[in-house]
């Protein structure tokens, strides 16, 4: 088999090698953006949609950016982006709840989990923590879409035992993509669209425990459980510490004054 990186009379000539990798990278890039463009232009036409007919009202996030510069003659600046901690989509659902997600598009056969920053995956579960639909629609091909619940995404290195999913562990959060509209709020079950309306003492208990903990109360047994797995990893080295400063305790009483030590009598 010919080396690709060698000219005709097999020399190392890695240059037209390299330019069609450089020529490859670039069309892969752009047939990239036009899918994820077009990927928006569907999720937009939908939450257009829905709003026509009174179920939610959910906007695209603008991306916030400092201008470097003044405008030209034809209103045009340099700027940068400040941030990307915003999730991509955002707003509010008929009857209150609010709904915040990530919309990533790929053309392989898996998700990574690496595709949101630290940042976004920060901001999505501090608007999970607080009661919002949170989740990450995820187009394959532009043939499939997938509506991956917030906490699965999160917890995906635990529950499938690495950081990716497949097109088939994908199917369980299937949304119906029909004329070019991606249906993501398609089977959301009742008690997750309507706001339920707490008595007094369930809105103090809430409040009380996520005040405490930072979880609903629903969460905490699972937290408990997740710390106790953490404590006993960290239990032989606590004892250490532990019995160090005894040591180092007992050290310092008889140096200070060994007879008194001896006879009970150190402080």
């Amino acid at each position: 088999m010919d080396d690709p990186r060698k000219n005709a009379e097999g020399y190392h000539d890695p240059t037209p090698y390299e330019a069609e990798k450089h020529i490859q990278a670039q069309i892969r890039g752009k047939r990239a953006r036009v899918a994820g463009n077009y990927f928006e232009a569907m999720i937009s036409g939908t939450c257009d949609y829905y709003r026509s007919k009174g179920l939610a009202e959910i906007k695209k996030t603008p991306e916030p950016m400092k201008p470097l510069g003044p405008k030209n003659r034809k209103g045009q600046f340099l700027a940068c982006y400040t941030k990307q901690a915003q999730p991509d989509y955002g707003g509010t659902l008929k009857g209150g709840r609010s709904i915040y997600f990530e919309a990533k598009h790929t053309d392989d056969e898996r998700i990574e989990f690496g595709r949101l920053t630290k940042e976004q995956r920060d901001d999505l579960e501090h608007h999970h923590k607080l009661g919002a639909i949170a989740f990450v629609l995820v187009s394959m091909g532009m043939t499939e879409c997938f509506r991956v619940p917030w906490p699965v995404w999160r917890d995906m290195a635990s529950i499938y035992g690495r950081k990716y999913m497949t097109r088939d562990e994908l199917q369980a959060y299937k949304v119906p993509v029909v004329a070019g509209f991606v249906k993501f709020l398609d089977k959301l079950p009742p008690e997750v669209v309507t706001v339920k309306d707490l008595t007094e003492e369930e809105l103090v208990q809430r409040l009380a425990a996520y005040e405490n903990t930072g979880c609903e109360p629903g969460e905490i047994a699972e937290a408990v459980k997740n710390a106790a797995k953490e404590a006993e990893t960290r239990t032989a080295a606590t004892m250490a510490e532990c019995i160090a400063g005894a040591f180092k305790d007992v050290k310092e009483k008889v140096e200070r004054d060994p007879m008194a030590f001896f006879k009970g009598d150190a402080q």
